[in-house]
């Protein structure tokens, strides 16, 4: 079998001391192992023809580290990371890896078999879902015109000008309308930003492009994984952070856990496939 190897995120330089806060920081004193630990990503091309029957063409990038069938169609969503794409990639040997990385345990996670037409259903499964959860939502505001500043009001990120926009005797449409809005915003954004798009597919293609590997530091407890991407971000202050969304994925998947406990009791470090 000819084996190959695939492009690498650059992982930032961290030092001893970063290392030790972000350990205290997310793990405490419970820690027991710190892991480099390299996540298998599958470039995308996507084609979606959205509700309206317009075409969008964009790129996204799939956590191949676990199989899809193990995730229902909100939590697969969560596993697209099409920021990734913007990282600069090497390959792996010319990647040099300073202390205190390269003193680390370093694994490789394999590429689990994703079936992506199944992947494509339930996406638009969820997208027509949310999208027919919004239009009911805008029917509402037609029922109810003295709530229609309310809808358009939850757009902003301020809750107390929210708040303001009631009386008393309406708090249970408010709570209502608020928790079903919310709810249909948040699916939402989550859908149109794991697939770079701006607006709900109706119909969904994926093609298969490149396959690269993105580093997290893997903080390991006796209750859970954390982790931490090893690229730092942000606009004015750089810094590491840590990935709530695949940390609960891990943590609440039984499948997910067994993979990422079974990635980090490799014996050895391989950087083909």
């Amino acid at each position: 079998m000819v084996c190959r190897m695939y492009h690498h995120t650059v992982p930032s330089s961290i030092t001893k001391k970063e290392l030790a806060k972000l350990t205290q920081k997310f793990a405490g004193k419970e820690y027991h192992q710190i892991s480099l630990l390299w996540v298998p990503y599958q470039t995308l091309e996507c084609t979606i023809q959205t509700f309206e029957g317009t075409i969008e063409n964009t790129k996204t990038a799939l956590n191949i580290m676990f199989p899809d069938e193990i995730f229902d169609e909100k939590s697969i969503i969560l596993l697209f990371r099409p920021n990734l794409l913007k990282m600069k990639k090497e390959k792996y040997e010319l990647i040099k890896l300073e202390e205190p990385l390269k003193y680390l345990p370093e694994r490789k996670a394999e590429i689990c078999e994703v079936n992506y037409k199944r992947i494509s259903k339930k996406i638009m499964s969820l997208s027509k879902s949310v999208y027919e959860n919004l239009r009911n939502l805008e029917s509402m505001v037609i029922k109810y015109p003295n709530i229609s500043n309310t809808i358009l009001r939850l757009w902003l990120p301020s809750a107390d000008e929210f708040d303001r926009l009631f009386v008393e005797g309406s708090r249970n449409v408010k709570n209502n309308i608020e928790k079903e809005f919310a709810n249909a915003m948040a699916l939402s954004t989550v859908i149109k930003m794991t697939l770079n798009v701006k607006k709900f597919p109706e119909e969904l293609e994926f093609r298969e492009k490149e396959i690269f590997y993105h580093p997290y530091l893997i903080i390991s407890t006796e209750k859970a994984f954390i982790f931490v991407d090893l690229v730092k971000r942000g606009m004015l202050s750089k810094r590491f952070t840590e990935d709530p969304i695949l940390n609960r994925l891990v943590k609440e998947n039984k499948r997910a856990n067994e993979i990422v406990r079974r990635a980090l009791s490799q014996e050895e470090f391989n950087t083909y496939v």
